[in-house]
């Protein structure tokens, strides 16, 4: 899975860097900080992709 996170100014990750793409598949020579980074990662990507649903589902509701 590859998590393409887009580069904006106001969004940053916490050591401030922007947003970029990263493959979050898990390989043998990953070593625990790479495993790490993944695993923050998917968890924004998660918790990005449940609030985009909420939203939706509101403007769907608004709609009806």
């Amino acid at each position: 899975m590859v998590v393409r996170r887009e580069s904006d100014q106001q969004e940053t990750e916490n050591d401030g860097e922007p947003f970029q793409e990263m493959d979050l598949n898990v390989y043998e020579d990953d070593d625990d900080e790479t495993l790490h980074r993944k695993l923050v990662a998917s968890k924004i990507a998660r918790k990005r992709a449940e609030e985009d649903h909420r939203l939706l589902s509101n403007r769907i509701s608004l709609l009806k």
